[in-house]
């Protein structure tokens, strides 16, 4: 958690209602967390996502960012660094599958000539 992230949930903590995620209407429990990032995501309009999802791209920003293995590790909780390796190996994907795109218009570009 960083100093922004903090300061949100402690004003939200402060001036809302004793649940960090109340319903807005009656300041009550909603249900749970995953219920409430399903209606976040179907208000935003996007495919439902889970905190796991925003962890593991929170991550593998973090690493795309140039952030030390072990701080991100340490960010998630890790106590072994091999589990960070699926993350490191998603923007290894991700760098190949764009290489291989560039590469391959590259040489169609090369037969049309």
């Amino acid at each position: 958690m960083n100093a922004v992230s903090r300061e949100i949930l402690e004003r939200r903590w402060a001036t809302r209602f004793d649940l960090l995620f109340a319903s807005p209407v009656t300041g009550k429990e909603t249900g749970s967390v995953r219920h409430a990032m399903l209606r976040a995501c179907a208000r935003a309009k996007i495919p439902p996502l889970t905190i796991r999802d925003l962890r593991r791209t929170c991550a593998t920003r973090m690493l795309e960012a140039g952030a030390d293995v072990v701080s991100v590790a340490r960010q998630l909780g890790h106590t072994d660094l091999r589990m960070l390796s699926r993350y490191a190996r998603s923007t290894d994907l991700v760098q190949k599958a764009v290489d291989n795109l560039v590469e391959d218009r590259e040489n169609r570009l090369k037969v049309v000539k």
